[in-house]
């Protein structure tokens, strides 16, 4: 739906993206984690001089929560950053620490 109101108002379809790449947390990826949750999303390369990249987000990161909203996958990561604003608070979770990362999306 989000595809076909953007085609109506604008004529064409944006994305949000904040220069990362995100693969859903295997099962084999849980074990090495010693995580127990597979839906979760997993930040792999962050590109340099993008807004992840100046928002501190690195590699090995989990992407718990955009905008107080819990993730329950990689499609629907991608979903909340297309309905985002220019600024999102993700709750990431690196080295058995919860943090705050405010992320511009562009």
């Amino acid at each position: 739906m989000n595809i076909e109101q953007q085609l109506v108002q604008h004529g064409k379809v944006s994305q949000g993206r904040i220069g990362v790449t995100i693969q859903q947390v295997s099962q084999s990826l849980a074990e090495s984690f010693a995580r127990k949750n597979t839906s979760d999303a997993l930040v792999s390369p962050v590109e340099k001089g993008s807004p992840a990249a100046a928002a501190g987000l690195e590699p090995g990161d989990v992407i718990l929560q955009l905008n107080d909203q819990p993730v329950r996958d990689v499609a629907q990561l991608r979903a909340l950053l297309d309905k985002s604003g220019r600024r999102v608070a993700l709750l990431v979770e690196r080295d058995n620490a919860r943090i705050f990362v405010p992320v511009d999306v562009c």
